[in-house]
């Protein structure tokens, strides 16, 4: 090549290197009159041109900041909306009841005229100022005759019509105890006490009955049932009553202690109460009109002796419809509407007060009369709080990784700008654009991408909080809980962003361009006006050597780190005790995740390290199938490109981690729920009586002897030795030590041998046993050691300093009651850390200390003479074949449900709790698969940017490489492969970060709640994060390469 030829070269490349868009005469002068206008209206023009020149970078900024700022909306108006949709949660448990207004503790066990609420007074000194209704409960027996076309029927109530003897001589079919509300329908509507209660006003003797207990016994509208219930304290208080009004005083008291038996007409039936009470009443109830209640019960009211006046007392009842308002048992209280302005507080302190203000009104009206107001609800939102708190802090977090990943791209696109119009700048700087001109360029640059993407989140927030609202969150949550939310009103959140949501949208969307803008601007003042007007030195830096004098050091790092940690620590060392003495969970909460957030960036960056390493790892492994040269070029591209690489690595593992860490949390939230409710109850499948009755083992057994092929184990455990169905009066249990010098008290029962194969295992843990036996630790206790001793909470036996291996060491347990005392000398045969369903922890508890004995032991320490084969039994758990079979459960539930034995028992089984908890996982798997999902689109957004720089600036070096022979194909694959060994190495690090965080939050949890949890790897989040991951990579890798290689192989050098 001749020299001429070289000359022409060089003018050509300095033509086409220099190709920028030529600046107009016009805009020449704006430059150089060196007013900041002109020089501002210049830049904006250039910058209109730019986002025309790159429409696909200027998109990938635009959607990031775009779904930053929606998200931020859509998360932060949820969150203030938070309070409402918990409140429907919380009404679930406790009912759509605000306050409860009934008789003061001391009066409750006792069926006074100060035991009942008088409604109608209160009503007559502050008429209409408090949204009140009146109530009457009792506990009903529920019977079906068998043949109720031979009594006729009372031609005004259309109810059966008999005489005592006629009731006497009936034969039912069914037998069923349920819980009678009779309630107030008009005002209780009016008060918007239960919305979706769809039955009006009943008439006389009507009753509706849940949906599935109507069904279970074939009831059809119009069939009569016969209730019976004792409401003989009530009659009485009523007849005095009756004898002041009237001034009859008759010669004899009626005896009113029998029950009532009266019939009612079955008109309906319902699915749910509709929040009239908790959920968990809806099987058991029956409902019924108040102001017809005593007119009802009047003819059916049965005495020992009939006296004259009963009749006239019977027309008593009858004439008047506010006896229900005179007598009622509670008063149920709302708030006036709209009620959810008392709830829409986040934090619970404003929240309590709002409560606690308008309720101490009412208490302060009531005066000095015997009555309380209880706030179930209050309560109730107390804990779900704790949940709202959490949820909070988890999606602040979330919000933050997304800022930071559209900071990082918005920096990435802003870098590629910078160092593209290096030469252009360059020309600006010698017209004369001083360095606020430079800045006012970047930062014009910056808002581009923001300010439309602001406005267009605003304009859109609307119509996503509306699908939310409507078909996402009450269907997916609401609906679970039989709650139709939408049909509630004024309780469906309005899809409109708070004024918060919108301040801080809007502050996001400000700081986005600011904190994105800070290095590029640095660059460009840093850099001399001859390295900006140099255009033959390759901008990529294989090697980079820097000679820092001492004098010059950069001091800021180690300022700023040295100041954050700091006041780090400060936070930690002050508001952590004051978190404490303040019972602020909101800022413990807040603290304890600052904590998690400084060790997973501390994780982050400790990997980091080992980046290099990981890199050459993956490269050998997934590219063993490739030519030497090929892994060669793809490591050495990976050197050259190691900054940006490194800050692409950085955030990906960020973001990782930080889904790994989220998930893990909030799944070890949902085990933590379930194993304490597991642990509580201790057994699969059980039934219980109430505290003062209980069941005899052969009764049972009849019970369900149609299952028995389905059942595996059958355990019975006594009552406690404090209850009051073992009539021991004045009882008082403890333990203690030889010398008698320490005294524990404790509670003691009797369990079968086959009880210990009913528990759920996984929560036993052992502190001290015999080993060498294949006995049950139950079942131990029936050996002839095991009946001189005694299984005991490990605390009990640290305490008395017992060991179960020595025979020698004993202690004494006395019982005393007001007839005779029971001392005992056992010894200890066993003790645990954890015992289900029991209180045997070897911990210090506040709740008391459960001990286990055999049946045996328990009569003779109690000194009962009643035989085992008629002994009363507190529970009865069941260990079936298959444990998760939902239909043999229900065939054993419904035989026991079905029986007087056990009707006012509890009856539960584990895949009750499931249900519930497989509801609420779903739901979080659903917002953290979309989480998921936005935050690989935004990834993918910083990643095509970071590929799309990394090939810009390797034009020269492609052209080399294409030129040399190597095929467009192979040149995709060579950056495919370097982007996906990029992204795995980022993907493994966030991984292995957020994967240490989440075993070390369960190692936390296990220690606070002393419950074996064991460690919840998220598979399924770490599959979708990996094949979305290689997905991104081909595509952010394909698009910015084909920009390139579609050229020529000349047009590559230009």
């Amino acid at each position: 090549m001749d020299i001429s030829s070289t000359i022409n070269l060089k003018l050509d490349t300095e033509i086409d290197l220099t190709s920028e868009p030529q600046l107009e005469e016009k805009e020449v002068k704006e430059i150089l009159s060196q007013s900041y206008t002109g020089v501002f209206c210049f830049l904006f023009k250039q910058s209109c041109r730019d986002v025309r020149r790159h429409k696909c970078q200027y998109c990938l900024g635009f959607s990031s900041v775009f779904i930053t700022v929606l998200l931020t909306l859509i998360i932060n108006t949820i969150m203030s909306n938070g309070p409402i949709i918990f409140l429907r949660l919380a009404e679930g448990n406790v009912g759509e009841i605000d306050a409860i207004i009934e008789a003061s503790e001391n009066m409750k066990n006792t069926k006074t005229s100060s035991s009942l609420i008088n409604l109608t007074h209160f009503n007559l000194l502050y008429p209409e100022e408090y949204l009140l209704s009146p109530r009457k409960r009792a506990f009903v027996e529920f019977y079906t005759p068998e043949n109720p076309s031979v009594y006729p029927n009372s031609p005004e109530t259309g109810l059966l019509t008999y005489t005592s003897s006629q009731l006497s001589a009936m034969e039912f079919n069914y037998y069923r105890e349920l819980k009678l509300i009779t309630i107030d329908t008009r005002q209780e509507r009016k008060n918007d006490c239960g919305h979706n209660y769809k039955f009006n006003t009943l008439s006389l003797g009507e009753c509706v009955i849940n949906d599935d207990f109507s069904t279970s016994y074939k009831l059809k509208k119009g069939d009569n049932i016969f209730l019976s219930f004792n409401i003989s304290q009530e009659l009485k208080i009523l007849f005095d009553h009756f004898k002041f009004r009237t001034g009859i005083n008759p010669s004899q008291e009626p005896y009113f202690d029998t029950n009532v038996i009266a019939p009612c007409k079955f008109v309906g039936s319902f699915t749910s109460t509709g929040g009239k009470l908790p959920n968990s009443d809806d099987s058991k109830a029956i409902f019924m009109e108040l102001k017809h209640f005593f007119e009802w019960v009047a003819p059916y009211v049965e005495v020992g002796d009939e006296d004259p006046t009963m009749a006239q007392f019977r027309e008593f009842l009858k004439g008047n419809h506010s006896r229900g308002y005179d007598f009622a048992d509670y008063v149920v209280m709302n708030f006036p509407s709209p009620r959810t302005d008392f709830y829409k507080h986040s934090s619970y302190d404003d929240l309590q007060d709002s409560v606690i203000g308008y309720t101490n009104k009412l208490k302060h009206k009531l005066g000095f009369f015997p009555q309380s107001i209880k706030t179930d609800l209050l309560e109730e939102l107390q804990t779900l709080n704790l949940g709202l708190m959490f949820i909070g802090i988890i999606f602040t977090i979330i919000s933050v990784l997304f800022v930071s990943v559209s900071v990082i791209l918005i920096y990435s696109l802003l870098m590629a700008t910078v160092e593209e119009k290096s030469i252009e700048i360059g020309i600006y700087r010698i017209l004369g654009v001083n360095k606020l001109g430079l800045v006012t360029m970047v930062l014009l640059k910056a808002f581009f991408f923001t300010l439309p993407a602001l406005i267009m989140g605003f304009c859109m927030n609307s119509l996503i909080l509306w699908i939310l609202f409507e078909y996402v969150i009450f269907m997916e949550i609401l609906n679970n809980l039989c709650f139709n939310f939408s049909s509630s009103a004024g309780i469906t959140p309005k899809p409109v962003p708070t004024l918060a949501a919108s301040l801080y949208a809007l502050f996001i969307g400000l700081i986005i361009p600011v904190l994105s803008s800070l290095y590029p601007m640095k660059v460009i003042l840093s850099k001399t006006l001859t390295d900006a007007l140099n255009y033959s030195t390759a901008k990529t830096k294989a090697v980079l050597i820097q000679i820092i004098y001492s004098n010059n050091l950069n001091k800021k790092p180690y300022l700023v780190f040295g100041s954050l940690s700091v006041i780090y620590g400060l936070c930690i060392y002050y508001f952590l005790p004051l978190a404490f003495i303040s019972l602020n969970f909101s800022l413990l909460i807040t603290i304890f995740f600052l904590i998690l957030v400084g060790m997973f960036l501390g994780l982050t960056l400790l990997a980091l390290n080992l980046q290099r390493m990981l890199e050459v790892l993956f490269v050998y492994i997934f590219l063993s199938y490739e030519r030497t040269s090929t892994r060669l070029i793809v490591l050495k591209n990976m050197t050259a490109h190691k900054p940006r690489n490194r800050t692409t690595i950085l955030i990906y593992a960020i973001s990782v981690g930080f889904i790994i860490m989220i998930v893990v949390s909030f799944n070890l939230e949902i085990q933590s729920t379930a194993a304490l409710s597991q642990l509580a109850q201790g057994h699969y499948l059980y039934a219980e009586t109430i505290e003062n009755e209980g069941f005899s083992s052969l009764a049972i057994e009849n019970l369900i002897r149609k299952s028995k092929d389905k059942i595996e184990y059958l355990g019975y455990e006594t009552h406690k030795s404090k209850d009051t169905a073992l009539n021991l009066k004045e009882k008082r249990l403890f333990a203690n030590d030889r010398l008698s010098l320490i005294n524990l008290n404790i509670e003691l029962t009797g369990v079968t041998p086959f009880f210990g194969h009913t528990l759920m295992n996984k929560y036993l843990k052992m502190d001290a046993h015999n080993t060498s036996t294949s006995l049950s630790i139950v079942e131990q206790l029936y050996t002839p050691r095991g009946m001189q001793a005694v299984g005991m909470p490990g605390h009990v036996k640290n305490k008395l300093g017992l060991d179960p291996t020595s025979f020698t060491n004993t202690l004494r347990i006395n019982l005393h009651t007001s007839h005779w005392n029971v001392h005992s000398t056992l010894r200890c045969l066993w003790s645990t850390e954890s015992f289900p369903g029991k209180q045997m922890t070897a911990r210090v508890n506040s709740n008391g200390y459960d001990t286990v004995v055999s049946v045996p032991s328990f009569k003779r320490l109690v000194g009962s003479t009643q035989s085992i084969k008629h002994m009363q039994f507190r529970r009865m758990a069941i260990q079936l074949k298959e444990p998760d079979n939902v239909a043999h459960i229900k065939e054993i539930r419904d035989a026991l449900q079905g029986s007087a034995l056990v009707s006012l028992s509890t009856v539960y089984d584990h895949l009750t709790d499931a249900d519930s908890l497989g509801v609420a996982t779903s739901l979080l798997s659903l917002i953290f698969n979309l989480v998921i999902v936005s935050v690989m689109v935004l990834f993918y957004f910083a990643l095509t940017s970071s590929m799309s720089a990394n090939m810009m600036e390797q034009k020269t070096e492609i052209g080399v490489l294409r030129a040399i022979g190597i095929t467009k194909f192979r040149m995709y694959f060579l950056y495919i492969y370097e982007c996906f060994i990029m992204v795995f190495t980022g993907c493994i690090t966030g991984v292995l970060v957020g994967t240490l965080i989440g075993w070390t939050m369960t190692l936390q949890r296990v220690l606070f709640t002393d419950i074996p949890l064991p460690f919840y790897f998220p598979w399924t989040q770490v599959i979708i994060i990996f094949v979305m991951s290689v997905i991104c990579a081909v595509v952010a890798t394909v698009l910015p390469a084909r920009q390139i290689l579609r050229k020529e192989i000349a047009q590559i050098f230009r």
